[in-house]
């Protein structure tokens, strides 16, 4: 992964009348064992801090998991990654 910041998104259509919302973060891999991540944005109506805690543990597991991904750390599991934090 280069030095370059990796742009990640999550879209979630909108169902019923909730509408669809986006949520994008970057990643950077700043050394062959060290990454850094934006906080993540919203977009699409409210803030983050609107939304049930179920919803922002999936979008906090989705941040990480993206993270790792893009960041090459495919042999690292979420647990060793939560520990490094």
């Amino acid at each position: 992964m280069p030095q370059t910041p990796h742009r990640c998104k999550l879209i979630c259509p909108p169902v019923n009348d909730h509408p669809g919302l986006v949520f994008t973060m970057e990643v950077t891999k700043t050394r062959e064992d060290e990454i850094n991540v934006s906080p993540i944005n919203m977009i699409g109506g409210g803030s983050i801090n609107d939304l049930s805690q179920s919803s922002k543990d999936n979008i906090e597991n989705w941040a990480k998991e993206e993270a790792i991904r893009v960041s090459g750390f495919g042999d690292c599991y979420l647990d060793e990654y939560e520990e490094r934090c």
